[in-house]
């Protein structure tokens, strides 16, 4: 099992046929800055909010899969973690390997066929900190499952995350993956006649969710999902950029835990 310390979600990079396509668009949307490595052989982009490096950003250099975005999650051992997911049913897209002078990762894929990335970084992890609405960074994310018993079960045994079944009234049962005490993530059981398979949905915090949907599509985004509310917790949306990488908007109520 891993420490409450650990497993938790650490960085997000975007994987994009169209770089400066995307920099114009998240660049207008949400006030974000790129900064280039110091080798200008080196493509990579980091993503910066409010002074916080929180992403990246890079070229696919493979055919045939479509723009995404991609979440990482500390673990202490990452070849370990590799194994753990072989062994509960999962596959390796990318194994373990080094990222020189930062640390170590691989790509996993759930049983059930989403992606995620586990990262043991070489500096050590900055204190955790609540994402405000005007920093415009990453604050959720959230599985899309097409089978959250199997889901829950090998997130379970990889990352060592508690499940916390949360009643939805009509909309279902929203499961909490915990760290401890700390929340680590959620998770919503796909409808049977989802066209989208199983995938990992980032949420960015934002002042105003209506505004920052409008500028979506006037930026070239789509909307999948409009505005809406969620009792009692906020407000959210769900959008894809102008290449197609899908990400959701969100703001908390003032006054919600």
């Amino acid at each position: 099992m891993q420490a409450a310390s650990q497993a938790r979600f650490v960085w997000h990079d975007l994987m994009t046929a169209d770089v400066e396509g995307a920099r114009k668009f998240y660049g207008e949307l949400f006030g974000w800055k790129f900064v280039g490595a110091k080798d200008p052989k080196d493509p990579y982009l980091h993503l910066e909010s409010r002074g916080v490096m929180f992403g990246g950003m890079v070229t696919l250099s493979q055919a045939g899969i479509p723009p995404h975005w991609i979440a990482y999650v500390s673990v202490p051992d990452v070849d370990e973690c590799a194994l753990r997911a072989v062994r509960f049913g999962g596959t390796l897209a990318v194994p373990p390997c080094d990222i020189p002078g930062v640390g170590r990762f691989a790509v996993l894929v759930d049983p059930t066929g989403a992606h995620i990335s586990p990262f043991r970084s070489l500096e050590p992890l900055g204190p955790e900190r609540e994402v405000e609405p005007q920093d415009r960074r990453f604050c959720w994310d959230e599985l899309l499952s097409s089978d959250s018993a199997r889901s829950a079960a090998f997130y379970s045994e990889v990352f060592g995350w508690q499940v916390q079944e949360v009643p939805m009234g009509p909309q279902g049962t929203y499961h909490l993956f915990k760290r401890g005490a700390l929340d680590a993530a959620g998770m919503m059981q796909m409808p049977p006649d989802a066209a989208a398979p199983s995938h990992w949905l980032a949420y960015v915090a934002v002042p105003d969710v209506d505004e920052s949907a409008r500028a979506i599509r006037e930026l070239g985004g789509k909307l999948w999902v409009e505005p809406r509310d969620i009792p009692g917790i906020g407000r959210f949306a769900v959008a894809a950029d102008p290449q197609g990488a899908g990400f959701a908007i969100f703001r908390r109520l003032t006054n919600a835990a």
